[in-house]
């Protein structure tokens, strides 16, 4: 009896001994130099019922996600009817419509432009001609509605993450609540006000050159050479695309950012190679991008959204037309956790 009861109590003795140890690094912040060589050094990350912090339930306004979206197609369109030289056309946004006014005489043209440029819209209601003018009335379909919906959502979830980085949180917590809303927790955090103005930002969507002429690790330790910076990849949380945390050397210029996207779709694995992502710029953009890709080919163009790089791809050759193909071998998240930063762009963090 008296041998089992000192067992029990050795046992209790050396298990709180060890717990104490392990406790050691989270209330002790300055540690002797040889603890680490032999003892552990991580700290225990408390949550927000033992040390508090923010919780935040955010609403995202998928709505006005979609009125931007529907304004930047407005925007377009009346680019390109001026473009192919049809006169006396008014378009209007209303609401997630289009209202296009158009002379009875030319209606059929306007049709055919939308058709060949934007086959993705629909007709919301019958055209309607009075006093020689026809009234088209446009929207984005049912799913083209609910992809905006959800990639809104998704868009926002990304940009909060690439946010909270900023405060260094331990564990933090972000994830959907129900369809629309975001939940935060950030344990340790006690200005709820500041992350809420941080968070809410618009993303800042950038296409940058990399520079492979400089070595990235001088740059990194001494500085990079006038006109260009450091960045990294998005790898900090060890998942998606870009996991390992890769320092880039690029231009401090930016080239080109996300207002002149109009879309970003993922796209299936073809045979051996992997998922893809096309991306679609607006008329104004795909010139731009037309001149950027001629003078560059064969230089790596990185994708950079909050100074943080989720992908530099090669410029193989000179890209027209308004339309690019991004490979990888991404995997399908991969792929479309890439279109979602592309789409930061064309639709800014609506949160």
């Amino acid at each position: 009896m008296r041998q089992s009861v000192r067992a029990r109590f050795i046992g209790f003795t050396v298990l709180t001994i060890a717990a104490l140890i392990y406790l050691t690094p989270t209330f002790i912040s300055s540690l002797p130099g040889w603890w680490g060589t032999a003892l552990p050094t991580s700290r225990i990350n408390l949550g927000l019922d033992l040390q508090g912090g923010t919780h935040l339930v955010l609403e995202v306004k998928v709505d006005k996600a979609i009125e931007n979206n529907v304004e930047r197609i407005r925007a377009d369109l009346i680019k390109i009817l001026r473009e192919k030289g049809a006169s006396g056309v008014s378009v209007e946004r209303e609401g997630f419509q289009l209202h296009i006014k158009a002379p009875a005489a030319s209606a059929e043209r306007v049709r055919g432009i939308l058709k060949s440029e934007y086959g993705n819209l629909i007709e919301a209601k019958t055209p309607q001609t009075v006093a020689g003018n026809t009234d088209l009335f446009l929207t984005v379909g049912k799913e083209e509605m609910r992809s905006l919906r959800d990639y809104a959502v998704d868009q926002s979830l990304e940009t909060i993450r690439n946010r909270i980085d900023q405060f260094g949180v331990s564990e933090p917590i972000i994830q959907r609540n129900g369809e629309t809303n975001i939940l935060i927790q950030l344990p340790g955090i006690q200005d709820p006000e500041r992350a809420k103005d941080i968070i809410g930002k618009t993303a800042l969507l950038e296409f940058k050159l990399v520079d492979d002429n400089v070595n990235v690790q001088d740059a990194i330790k001494n500085g990079p050479p006038p006109g260009r910076q450091v960045l990294y990849g998005q790898g900090a949380r060890g998942e998606g695309i870009g996991t390992e945390k890769e320092a880039y050397v690029l231009d401090a210029r930016a080239l080109m950012t996300g207002e002149y996207i109009q879309d970003a779709r993922v796209r299936p694995a073809e045979q051996l190679q992997g998922a893809s992502v096309e991306l679609i710029l607006n008329p104004a953009g795909a010139r731009l991008f037309e001149q950027i890709t001629t003078a560059n080919v064969k230089r790596r163009l990185a994708i950079v959204l909050d100074n943080r790089v989720y992908s530099a791809p090669v410029i193989q050759e000179r890209i027209g037309g308004g339309r690019a193909s991004i490979t990888g071998n991404f995997d399908p998240k991969e792929a479309r956790d890439l279109a979602i930063v592309l789409r930061a762009g064309a639709l800014p963090a609506p949160v």
